[in-house]
């Protein structure tokens, strides 16, 4: 019995890393980093204010290296920050119009693939697909509590 979950655990790693060289190399094709393209995606996809800190709690990215990819972001000016009325030490971090417009267009020709690679899937994979992920999601959170 244990050998068969391992090696399901196998096959679960290198979907895993399968699916996160695909998105490396996705983003390095656009000149930008995987975490750079993922900060990108969280800057416009957080509910209210979007701050380092929130960054740094939703990807595990360190906050060193968000720092470095704001101040990049910043530099390049794609990027400003605003202070925090709720809380002074974090500052609110915002796409300027021309960020704006540069991770809208990149984050929309990644969705355009991600849709197609979805649509390839009959709808009841695709639910299985989602389902599952979720459900390992939940058990390793629990897994990893104890």
């Amino acid at each position: 019995m244990h050998d068969d979950i391992k090696l399901q655990i196998k096959k679960y790693y290198d979907d895993w890393f399968s699916i996160n060289k695909l998105y490396h190399d996705w983003a390095r094709h656009h000149n930008i980093s995987q975490k750079t393209l993922f900060v990108l995606y969280e800057i416009i996809h957080t509910e209210g204010p979007c701050t380092q800190v929130s960054i740094c709690e939703k990807t595990s990215y360190q906050k060193q290296t968000v720092s470095q990819i704001v101040n990049a972001l910043e530099k390049d000016g794609l990027l400003y920050r605003t202070k925090n009325p709720k809380d002074l030490r974090n500052k609110i971090l915002n796409l300027t119009t021309e960020g704006s417009t540069y991770a809208h267009n990149l984050l929309n020709e990644l969705e355009t693939l991600e849709i197609k690679a979805f649509e390839t899937m009959d709808i009841t994979d695709r639910k299985k697909a989602i389902k599952g992920l979720h459900i390992l999601a939940k058990s390793l959170e629990k897994c990893f509590e104890k």
